[in-house]
């Protein structure tokens, strides 16, 4: 990759017309546009005589000039000469004081004394005069434009991590770590014609599945034929190296193109991933961008949701070979017939195409099937062939380089601890160190990002050398990381050995890790607590379990015992794991040792438990998970789940500990599930979730029965019965989705121990049956028919009745509204003949229904039910109506129906005095909202003179959330009192301030539903004000109503003032309103005639509600400026919005204060247009200070992911701004304006370091 010296070589070797050609370029890249090459011949680099080299005009009508020189001698008097001919009309036919601005580029140098020189004699014309030496133009070409490195220097800026398809696959076999991607592609077929449809209608594939899936050699080959159906296609591959990858993109992604970009394990760039996602949404014509890019299964997640951002992710799943696939893929590439070494390749890969590979690979070259029989011989075989390997391997410093940069998976250079432990614990010295990395960088063994921070390429590369330097030669002592790097690394120490146990020898590594911490330990429970020491043993145990095992004992032998009364305890899983440093965590993880580590640390675990209450919940929850099934328990006759099972029924004492009892019903719960999840960790922090279902055999059934079996003896204890019912209900409700082979497993037990225990006149057992013989018959399995009958009473029929059954609506092939129709005739006959006994029968099954309900079923479906059957007696039996409304208030509205059929039906039979005198008969509760059902309700043609007065009164007396939550129905009354609407409306608004739930029916006066709306004034005469109240109290409570702002508009349109005061309780109800603060939306000012100067005055009075208010940037004003996103605004009102913006700024430059405020809301408008504003406000103020304090900038004050494509963004957009500085007057403006973008680049390169830190 080029440097900046290299770029200077390169500048200094240039001749005249070439430097020519490139600072033309490089000056348009910056922003200097309608540029005019007088100097140089139109289709060649030959330099012709004229004055000046080249010509810009600016839209001021004035001019910059631009000369450029490659001498080197006398180049002071060369310039003086140059500028001097600039001054001379004759020569350029130009005025001097229509020029602006002369820029320089050169390669010679000037003394700080002829820089002065020649500035002063422009500044003393008027003419702003801009250097460009060498240093400048190198800089600004490997920071900002490596492009031009490349055409004119021939001189590449990138570092090799952009690749051709080709150049990929060489590259990525090339060290041998990773299997090739040249062999054939298998068994993709199908997949691979599906991605190839789907890239063309899309522009992101993400290619998922699990390490050594290959989804790299499906992607490669996925890219060649997407470039073979179209040869136009730039296929551009990412080999990540971890060095700087942004002057890569930015070179090779400049000219036009249709660019496929393949990002090969995306989540390892992490935020740097962003630098290519931002192409997506790039507005360039000239070039689009797909991408394909794979990911491991465990960083899928979040690769979606950063790519989500950007575009519509399609994805594409890459699943396991099966064990005939791996078998054929052995033949096929490698001709491996033989049984045996497929069987063990088979085995070692478990569908895992690269391992297969690996294996494969191997056994053809050892032609032993030896060498395949375990992970280390394989990984020491396979990478024991690598010459750059074997260099590394040969040469004890760089082994133990190779081993600290893997147990800190990257180091960094300028992080002094880090290097101290290097020095300290590895014993290199930081200069030597990093001579050793950079002949591991030379040897393809680490990436190197910037020359400051290493890491190891590969993570199986990583693994093994670790092993190797610390197990295999021992030449860095396991002891010494423990003693230097424990407990304050204990994450970093596990982290190194979770792979190294899982993929080498295990009892040899375990053995060597047990003889160097053993005598730590001896000495560490000598002198540390016993919390120190747990949590040493809880890192270590698997190297230590007898003294992790007799050291519990000793702590819980030690503790006293207490008296719990553990019937007061919360039986709740913890929602953390424990810590680390108590026996829970050690103890447990004895969960996957030997069966008799197994067996004594549940038992300790089970009498810590019995002495302290607060491990209660860490208990629970290791039962919940820990303990539950794992996928592989099937293999081992589920000895654990049997023998913690055992172990609690003995503990349980026939009932008699209350302790044990609930936690065995609790893990019967968590047994008798059948579908069952297991997150598994491994190496790089991967996670991966496991379903899996289990299966009856003999070992599963014993424990089912013997689970069942105690529950059952366990229900006959009235203090445990609602907890085991509990259980069978759970188990009764799973059982249709878990399968017919193990409910049929089970039914015998169930029949055997439960059913008999069941009671038949209690609902919620009869309930549970019912279900629990649904859920057989959908499984088609057998079962005693009698059990229906037994189970069965009028009040689980009436349940049938009144419970809607979305089941039967499906096999009725019927809609909701057909669906209701068809259960109101149902009703209606059903109740056919009903007496008032009946219905106090119906209320009373109704409320021990209520009782055995729960969930939705209750509080939705059975009071909808209750009201549609109330609406059912009134159409069977009319003249009982009126009785039956009578009974049920004795039970004092005990269901809370709606009282809206109710009332209406009483109107059907009833005169409206009776309706009136019925409701008013009793007392009960929610009376008045029957009340206010029945004034809402009452027809027309019954309203009487008095009821106007009556429905005031009842108004005025009644708690706001018993009146009705519109006002519609006022319209009725208008006959007897037309001024109704303003005298109710007067009453809820007055009462508002004191409770502002009155104001809740006032907001539909304002919704475009409303009778009335948009002839208030009219229904309100003479009373105009009483509307503005009401819509401000009605703003106070719900602002939904009139989002769109119509009713605002038509308030406005007669008292534009009203604004103000709609502001002022915005600001009374928050302190510092912004773009998410919920009111009306004021679009409609821009159709206003004097929207420019209204729209102006609105500013001025937000900025006064606050005098820092310019500070916040996502004020209300902005609101006007923002746009629906996905929405195209019209070219009417983007020209609006720009008219605005000229005219105020423009007329208010001076007034800093308000132009801050204004250029806040600027921010929303296009880059383009805030450089014209800025333009605009420098013509009118070149007040420095005034400058410094406008926010001109495209600050983004949140982000996600990478921050380094936001920054390269703000920088292009401030180097933009530099050809608006052009006179001498905005010299400070200039400097200050670099100054932030030098920052700005200091901030990228921090970033970039940063991404490469974080990433994985």
């Amino acid at each position: 990759m080029g440097s900046q010296n290299q770029i200077k070589s390169k500048l200094l070797e240039m001749e005249g017309g070439k430097f020519q050609r490139l600072c033309d370029d490089w000056l348009h890249r910056k922003g200097y546009e309608n540029i005019n090459p007088i100097g140089m011949m139109n289709t060649t680099d030959r330099v012709v005589k004229g004055t000046p080299d080249c010509l810009f005009m600016q839209k001021n009508g004035k001019y910059i000039f631009s000369e450029y020189t490659v001498q080197q001698d006398r180049l002071s008097n060369k310039l003086k000469d140059d500028i001097e001919k600039c001054f001379d009309e004759n020569k350029t036919s130009i005025p001097v004081d229509e020029i602006s601005e002369i820029i320089i580029c050169y390669l010679g140098k000037l003394t700080t004394e002829e820089i002065n020189e020649l500035r002063t004699f422009c500044y003393e014309r008027g003419v702003m005069l801009t250097l460009n030496g060498l240093d400048s133009i190198s800089l600004s070409i490997k920071n900002s434009y490596p492009v031009l490195s490349e055409e004119y220097l021939d001189l590449p800026l990138d570092t090799g991590q952009l690749l051709s398809i080709d150049d990929f696959i060489e590259r990525y076999g090339r060290s041998n770590f990773t299997t090739s991607i040249d062999n054939e592609l298998l068994f993709c077929d199908d997949l691979l014609s599906n991605a190839v449809s789907t890239l063309n209608s899309s522009n992101f594939l993400l290619v998922s599945g699990s390490a050594g899936l290959g989804k790299t050699l499906f992607s490669v080959n996925l890219a060649k034929q997407v470039q073979q159906e179209n040869n136009n296609t730039n296929v551009v591959c990412l080999f990540d190296k971890g060095a700087d990858l942004i002057r890569d993109i930015t070179a090779r992604f400049s000219e036009p193109g249709d660019y496929l970009i393949f990002v090969d394990d995306a989540n390892r760039l992490d935020n740097r991933l962003d630098y290519i996602l931002h192409y997506l949404n790039e507005k360039d014509e000239s070039r689009t961008f797909r991408i394909i890019a794979t990911v491991r299964d465990y960083a899928r997640e979040s690769v979606i949701e950063k790519v989500s951002k950007y575009t519509e992710l399609h994805e594409q799943v890459i699943p396991p070979l099966t064990d005939e696939q791996i078998k054929e893929l052995s033949e096929t590439l490698f001709g491996i017939k033989n049984g045996e070494y497929q069987k063990r390749i088979q085995e070692i890969s478990c569908g895992n195409p690269r391992l297969a590979v690996m294996a494969s690979k191997v056994a053809i070259e050892t032609n032993q099937i030896q060498s395949i029989q375990n992970v280390t011989s394989l990984y020491s075989d396979y990478f024991g062939e690598n010459e750059n390997v074997k260099l590394v391997l040969d040469d004890e410093r760089l082994v133990v380089a190779a081993c600290a940069i893997s147990f800190f998976r990257k180091i960094d250079k300028l992080n002094e601890q880090q290097m101290g432990m290097v020095e300290n614990s590895f014993g290199i010295q930081a200069e030597e160190f990093w001579e050793l990395v950079d002949i591991l960088h030379k040897n393809e063994i680490v990436d190197l990002y910037e020359s400051e921070v290493v890491k190891i390429s590969d993570q199986v590369l990583s693994t093994y050398l670790f092993y190797i330097t610390v197990f295999e030669k021992k030449i860095i002592l396991f002891s010494l990381i423990v003693k230097d790097f424990y407990p304050d690394y204990t994450r970093t120490i596990v982290d190194s050995l979770n792979p190294i146990i899982s993929a080498f020898d295990q009892r040899k590594v375990v053995a060597g890790i047990r003889s160097e911490v053993k005598d730590i330990f001896e000495k560490y429970s000598e002198s540390e607590s016993v919390d120190k020491s747990i949590e040493f043993l809880s890192t270590f145990w698997f190297a230590l379990p007898t003294e992790a095992l007799v050291f519990s004992s000793k702590v819980i032998n030690g503790m006293p015992d207490v008296d719990i009364d553990w019937k007061r305890e919360n039986y709740e899983e913890a929602k953390n794991e424990a810590d680390k440093s108590s026996l829970i965590s050690l103890l447990t993880s004895f969960r996957f040792y030997d069966e008799q580590e197994f067996k004594m640390s549940f038992e300790l675990l089970l009498k810590y438990l019995a002495k302290s209450k607060a491990s209660l919940g860490f208990v629970i929850r290791a039962l919940s998970e820990r303990y539950n099934f794992k996928p592989n328990d099937c293999r081992y006759g589920y000895y654990v789940q049997s023998f913690i099972a055992d172990k609690l029924i003995e503990q349980l004492d026939k009932g008699e500990n209350y302790l044990f009892s609930r936690l065995f019903i609790l893990t019967a719960s968590y047994l008798l599930k059948v579908e069952h999840r297991e997150h598994q960790w491994s190496r790089g922090d991967a996670i991966s979730i496991i379903t899996f279902r289990l299966s009856p055999d003999e070992y599963l059934l014993a424990l089912r029965d013997k689970i069942i079996s105690n529950l059952s003896f366990l229900m006959d204890k009235d203090e445990f019965k609602p907890f085991v019912i509990d259980v069978i209900s759970e188990y009764i409700g799973r059982a249709r989705y878990e399968g017919a082979d193990m409910a049929d497993a089970d039914l015998p037990f169930f029949e055997r121990y439960f059913v008999k225990k069941l009671d038949k006149d209690n609902l919620s057992h009869c309930m549970m049956m019912q279900d629990y013989c649904e859920h057989l018959e959908s499984l088609e399995l057998n079962y005693p028919k009698e059990w229906k009958e037994e189970f069965f009473n009028e009040t689980l029929k009436l349940s049938h009745l009144l419970l809607e059954d979305r089941h039967e609506r499906r096999m009725l092939e019927m809609g909701y509204e057909e669906y209701n129709q068809y259960r109101h005739q149902s009703l209606v006959e059903h109740f056919a003949g009903i007496s008032i006994t009946d219905f106090i029968d119906f209320i009373d099954r109704c409320k021990e229904l209520n009782n055995a309900l729960s969930g939705r079923d209750r509080d939705y479906s059975l009071k909808n039910g209750i009201e549609m059957s109330l609406h059912a007696m009134a159409e069977s039996v009319p003249a009982l109506f009126p009785e039956i409304v009578l009974r049920y208030m004795d039970y004092d509205d005990y269901f809370e129906v709606n009282p809206h059929f109710l009332v209406t039906d009483l109107f059907k039979s009833q005169s409206s005095s009776d309706v009136f005198s019925l409701l008013n008969s009793k007392e009960y509760r929610w009376k008045k909202l029957w009340l206010s059902t029945y004034f809402a309700l009452l027809p027309e043609e019954s309203i009487a003179d008095d009821d106007a007065r009556l429905l005031i009164e009842h108004i005025s007396n009644t708690p706001s959330n018993e009146l009705r939550g519109w006002l519609d129905y006022l319209d009725r009354y208008k006959c007897i009192d037309d001024a109704i609407y303003s005298k109710v409306v007067r009453i809820l608004t007055d009462k508002s301030h004191e409770d502002a739930n009155y104001a809740r029916s006032l907001g539909h006066l304002f919704s475009s539903h409303s009778s009335i709306f948009g002839n208030w004034f009219e229904v309100f005469e003479p009373d105009e004000e009483r509307v503005f109240d009401a819509y401000l109290a009605a703003y106070s409570l719900e602002r939904y109503w009139d989002y769109s702002g119509d009713a605002l508009k038509l308030l406005l349109d007669r008292r534009f003032e009203f604004l103000y005061k709609l502001i002022d309780q915005i600001y009374e109800n928050e302190r510092w309103p912004d773009l998410h603060t919920n009111m009306p939306e004021l679009n409609f000012m821009w159709e206003r005639e004097g929207y420019i100067e209204e729209i102006e005055e609105y500013a001025r009075y937000l900025q006064s509600k606050d005098e820092h208010s310019f500070r916040y940037r996502e004020n209300i004003f902005s609101k006007l400026f923002t746009k629906e996103k996905g929405k195209t605004e019209s070219e009417d009102m983007i020209q609006k919005k720009h008219n605005f913006f000229r005219n105020a700024v423009k007329k208010n430059a001076l007034d800093i204060k308000f132009t801050c405020f204004l250029f806040n809301s600027a921010q929303y408008l296009s880059e383009e247009f805030r450089r014209e504003l800025l333009g605009l406000f420098l013509s009118e103020n070149a007040k420095f200070e005034d400058f410094q304090t406008l926010d001109y900038e495209l600050t983004t004050r949140s982000w996600s992911g990478s921050r380094v494509p936001i920054l390269e963004r703000e920088r292009n957009f401030l180097e933009s701004l530099l050809p608006l500085f052009n006179s001498i007057q905005f010299l400070e403006h200039k400097f200050y304006v670099e100054k932030q973008i030098e920052d700005k680049l200091k901030s990228i390169e921090y970033e970039k370091k940063r991404d490469y830190l974080e990433s994985r």
